[in-house]
């Protein structure tokens, strides 16, 4: 397979996608409204989280799913992801995946990501 290229930074987030042609706003503002129609704000959504080279922009871990859902459930499946693809050096991340900081970040060592 050959010695795998290291990343320097690499980074982790995640977004709600729409899954309608209506937005959140419009549900939102036609409820205000007398009519019935569109009473409802949806709860579910898709969900994209990523990891990606921060010098090239590159996707090296993508996982799709359904929200709302804590950021920190994908993490370790995401750096996994990465590690077999590249050597990871350093991983940037929001708060969303940083909340149990210290679990993950022997999770990271463990995976040679320091």
């Amino acid at each position: 397979m050959g010695r795998r290229k290291r990343v320097p930074d690499a980074a982790i987030d995640s977004t709600r996608l729409e899954a309608t042609c209506a937005s959140g706003y419009f549900v939102r503002r036609r409820k205000t409204k007398d009519s019935p129609w569109k009473t409802v704000v949806y709860q579910r959504f898709p969900k994209l989280s990523l990891v990606s080279d921060v010098d090239k922009h590159f996707i090296l871990a993508i996982c799709v799913g359904n929200g709302p859902r804590p950021d920190v459930d994908e993490f370790q499946g995401l750096i996994d992801q990465a590690a077999k693809r590249v050597r990871l050096h350093r991983i940037l991340a929001d708060a969303g995946e940083a909340t149990s900081s210290e679990a993950k970040r022997t999770q990271a060592a463990t995976k040679n990501c320091t």
